[in-house]
C-alpha cells in the first residue's frame, strides 16, 4: 500500500502545484457568427507541459473534439457550431507529461439527468493506462487502461476499462479482487484521507461493493475502510461503470468543503488482489495498478439562448497622462465582443483591450489614443462580427460634450465574397445623409447613396459598383454621414 499511497502524495502535489497556473476555470464566448459558429477563448498557461483539447455537445450526446489554435501568447480558442436554443456544453483536457507520471487536468462531462449505467461516448476521457505496469501483484483483471469521467446535479460517475475485458470479484474461496474509483478533495480536512468507490465480492468482516473513507495506517502499512454509502455498479462493454452519491461524499466530516475554492476532484482508478487466510479470516493485500489520475475541474461550460441581444457599451473615463480611453462594456448573455475598437478623426483604427473578462456583469475596456490624435474618437463593438453598437465621444472637448450615443448602426456582410450584399442602416434621424466608399489609402472613391431617407431604416441592394466599375479584391472603407454624425466600417472584398 505504501508504494501506491507514495504514488498518491506526489500526484496529488504535483497537481496542486499547478492548479494556480490551470487555465479552465472560466472559458469566454462570443455570440453566433456570420459562419454559424460561436467563438469560445480561454487563457491557457499550459505552454511546455501538453497539448488542450476541446470538445463539445448538444442535448448531452457524443462529444465531438476540435483543435484548438493560439489567439495571442497566453490565450487559445476555438470555433463550434451553434444553432440559437440549443443546449450546447464544452469542456477542456490538457494531459501533461512530468518526471511523477502521466496526468491530465481537466472538465468532467455535465449531465442534466442520471443515467446508468453510462455510455462513455457522453463521458469525458481521462487517459488511458499502459499495459503490464503492475505496482505489486500482476493479473490481467487489475491491469487497467481506459478510464472516463462524468458527473450530474446529484452524482459523480467514474468508468474504466482493464486488459482482460471483464471484472471478476471472486478468483477462489480465499482470494478476491476488488476495484476502486479513489476521489480526492484537495482542500480536504484530513490530508491522509481519501475516498473510493468500491466494486469487490461481499467479504465478510473485510468489504463489499460501496462508497469508502480510506485512511492509511502509518503504524501497520495497510489502508483502513470504512464504509459511508451505496454506489451504483455494473459491468457493461467491456467497462465497469460506477457512481456514488455527493451527497454520501460531503456528508462526511473529513471530506471538505464542497464546492472548494477551485471547485475541484482529484479522480483515479486502483485495483487491489484479497487473499483472505483459513481459519483466522485475516486478510492480504496486494495492488494491481492504478490508472491515469486527473485533476478535474467541476465548471458547467453550458450555453443555451434563443436570440443574440447586442451589448452595451458606455464611456468610462480619459486619462491624459497615459493617454488612456476606458469604455464600459456589458452583454446580457455574457458574450465577449469579436470586434472592439475605437477610430480617430484622422481614420485610425485602435484595438481596445479588456481589463477584465466577466462579461455579464460589466468589463472595463482600455484604448491608448496616441496625443496627436485626440479629438473626436468613435467606438463600436460587436459580440457576432456583423452587428455592431457605437457611440462617439471627444475627450478634449468640455465634459458634458464626452459622451454622444450615436442614433443609427450600420450592418453588412464582411468579408463580401459574392455580390449583391445588402447594406442597413438603422435609427436614421432625417437629415442629409451620405454613404461613401474609400480605399484603403484614404482615397474616395464615389457615394453609394446621397439624400435624406424617408424612414429611420435604410436597406440598400448593394451590387459593388462604384460610379459604374466594380470593387475588386481588397480593404475598403464605407463612410455614413447623417447629419452631425458619422462612422465608418473597414470591409473587405474577397473575389
Amino acid at each position: 500500500m505504501k508504494t501506491l499511497w507514495t504514488f498518491f502524495l506526489i500526484a496529488i502535489t504535483a497537481l496542486l502545484m499547478a492548479q494556480g497556473s490551470f487555465p479552465y476555470t472560466q472559458i469566454n464566448h462570443s455570440s453566433v457568427d456570420q459562419n454559424g459558429n460561436l467563438n469560445l477563448r480561454w487563457h491557457d498557461l499550459s505552454a511546455g507541459t501538453g497539448v488542450t483539447e476541446l470538445y463539445y455537445n448538444t442535448s448531452n450526446g457524443a462529444w465531438t473534439s476540435v483543435a484548438p489554435s493560439f489567439y495571442s501568447d497566453q490565450e487559445l480558442q476555438a470555433q463550434v457550431p451553434y444553432t440559437f436554443g440549443q443546449r450546447l456544453r464544452y469542456r477542456l483536457r490538457l494531459p501533461m507529461e512530468s518526471i511523477e507520471g502521466s496526468t491530465c487536468m481537466m472538465n468532467p462531462a455535465y449531465w442534466d439527468t442520471d443515467s446508468f449505467p453510462p455510455s462513455v461516448n457522453s463521458m469525458a476521457f481521462i487517459g488511458a493506462d499502459a499495459s503490464g505496469d503492475s505496482v505489486t501483484v500482476y493479473n490481467p483483471n487489475l491491469d487497467l487502461l481506459n478510464s472516463y469521467m462524468a458527473t450530474s446535479p446529484q452524482k459523480l460517475y467514474f468508468s474504466q476499462s482493464n486488459l482482460s475485458g471483464s471484472f471478476p470479484t471472486m478468483v477462489s474461496l480465499t482470494s478476491y479482487n476488488i476495484y476502486m474509483g479513489i476521489i480526492t478533495n484537495m482542500e480536504a480536512a484530513v490530508d491522509t484521507v481519501a475516498y473510493a468507490m468500491i466494486y469487490s465480492y461481499n467479504i465478510p468482516g473485510v468489504i463489499s461493493n460501496g462508497l469508502y473513507k480510506v485512511s492509511y495506517d502509518a503504524l501497520t502499512g495497510v489502508p483502513n475502510f470504512v464504509r459511508i454509502g451505496n454506489i451504483q455498479a455494473q459491468v457493461n462493454g467491456g467497462y465497469l461503470h460506477m457512481a456514488c452519491n455527493f451527497s454520501d461524499l460531503t456528508a462526511d466530516p473529513e471530506f471538505g468543503a464542497w464546492p472548494n475554492d477551485l471547485n475541484g476532484l482529484i479522480m483515479v482508478g486502483a485495483t487491489m488482489g484479497v487473499t483472505v487466510s483459513l481459519p483466522s479470516f485475516e486478510p492480504t493485500l496486494g495492488f494491481g495498478d492504478y490508472s491515469f489520475p486527473a485533476m478535474a475541474i467541476f465548471t458547467d461550460n453550458l450555453y443555451q439562448v434563443n436570440a443574440n441581444t447586442l451589448p452595451t457599451v458606455n464611456y468610462g473615463s480619459y486619462d491624459s497622462l497615459s493617454s488612456s480611453l476606458t469604455l464600459n462594456y456589458s452583454d446580457a448573455e455574457g458574450d465577449f465582443p469579436l470586434i472592439a475598437e475605437v477610430q480617430t478623426l484622422g481614420g485610425t483604427i485602435i484595438e481596445a483591450i479588456p481589463l477584465s473578462s466577466d462579461y455579464i456583469a460589466g468589463a472595463t475596456f482600455v484604448v491608448q489614443i496616441p496625443a496627436e490624435e485626440l479629438g473626436l474618437l468613435v467606438w463600436r463593438f460587436s459580440d457576432n462580427g456583423y452587428q455592431f453598437v457605437m457611440g462617439e465621444c471627444n475627450p478634449s472637448a468640455n465634459e458634458d460634450e464626452l459622451l454622444i450615443p450615436l442614433p443609427f448602426s450600420c450592418r453588412m456582410q464582411n468579408p463580401v465574397r459574392n455580390w449583391p450584399v445588402n447594406v442597413a442602416i438603422k435609427g436614421l434621424e432625417s437629415q442629409p445623409t451620405q454613404i461613401q466608399v474609400f480605399n484603403l489609402r484614404g482615397q474616395k472613391l464615389g457615394d453609394m447613396f446621397s439624400g435624406k431617407p424617408d424612414q429611420k431604416d435604410l436597406n440598400i441592394s448593394w451590387d459593388g459598383k462604384i460610379q459604374g466599375k466594380k470593387l475588386a479584391s481588397g480593404v475598403y472603407f464605407l463612410k455614413v454621414n447623417n447629419g452631425t454624425h458619422s462612422f465608418s466600417q473597414r470591409f473587405v472584398v474577397i473575389e
